[in-house]
């Protein structure tokens, strides 16, 4: 297939490009800026700088491609409410342009990732009342789900939609303010980590590469999928802190706070038995993102 992958610089979209290259598809990578995407895909990679954001790009995106990975997101986050128009320029008005034009171009097949996050935005907003009152309003997270909730909208125009979402992604060349990498470095220079409860948060983290797998085939499913993907084991947060300490010879000090702690665990699925997908263990890509980071005992 002919595939445009948005997001492709960015941690998920590098392993998700070489997943499809891989696989022998055609690619167009579309990247903001001026990033090296590495060696050429032997012919079968081109890059595409441009905006999302910008409504004049859809009239010079290359075509006709057959499927569509939906991948790129607003970097800011955390930056509520002063990069609120960056957010929602790039999670939902890109989302629906890059999903309009898709349609209008004849694409046959079109992949959303979204955010395992985007659930608890879900009970606020269809949820009873209680959980509705519980549940406090992430504007990035309810962003992804508001794409979700457009994309839905375009269902019968396309041979295939899937809507991925994943759970606490981990691994080499991540971002060190993420969870994991933010973890191996308070527990390397012993610093506590903060705990809600006894155990703090539960979460299945999952590998990038098991994403960017399951990306890559999903786009070669038929009719309407929806998927949580995340890792195979549910770890609270001290479980993986001690996994962490142990593999680097260091003690694990943890703080608690009293109050329950959340539940974010990705529900389970056929997700990996569909797409042909094998699990990576959290101490095996622990294990890898600790090897290539150079952080030893």
């Amino acid at each position: 297939m002919k595939i445009l992958l948005t997001g492709a610089a960015g941690f998920v979209g590098r392993h998700v490009l070489r997943a499809l290259l891989e696989a022998s598809h055609e690619v167009i990578a579309l990247v903001h800026g001026e990033s090296d995407l590495g060696p050429a895909g032997g012919g079968r990679l081109v890059s595409v700088k441009g905006d999302l954001r910008a409504r004049e790009l859809y009239d010079r995106l290359p075509g006709p491609v057959d499927a569509v990975i939906s991948l790129a997101q607003s970097a800011h986050y955390r930056d509520f409410p002063g990069k609120a128009d960056d957010i929602f320029a790039v999670n939902v008005e890109a989302a629906f342009l890059l999903a309009d034009w898709a349609r209008r171009t004849g694409v046959t097949r079109f992949v959303l990732v979204s955010s395992g996050g985007a659930r608890a935005q879900e009970s606020h907003v269809w949820g009873s009342e209680p959980a509705k009152r519980a549940t406090p309003i992430d504007f990035y997270l309810s962003s992804k789900l508001c794409a979700e909730v457009i994309l839905r909208a375009y269902r019968g125009y396309f041979r295939t939609l899937v809507m991925c979402r994943p759970f606490f992604i981990y691994g080499p060349g991540q971002s060190p303010q993420m969870l994991i990498p933010r973890l191996v470095r308070s527990i390397r220079n012993g610093e506590p980590l903060q705990l809600q409860g006894r155990d703090g948060l539960r979460l299945n983290p999952v590998y990038v590469e098991d994403v960017a797998r399951a990306l890559a085939r999903s786009v070669e499913l038929d009719g309407f999928a929806e998927f949580d993907i995340g890792g195979p084991q549910e770890l609270t947060l001290r479980e993986i802190g001690e996994a962490i300490a142990r593999r680097i010879g260091r003690e694990a000090l943890f703080s608690e706070a009293p109050g329950e702690p959340e539940n974010l665990v990705a529900r389970r699925s056929d997700a990996y038995a569909r797409l042909g997908v094998k699990a990576t263990s959290f101490d095996e890509g622990l294990n890898r993102l600790i090897e290539a980071h150079g952080i030893e005992h």
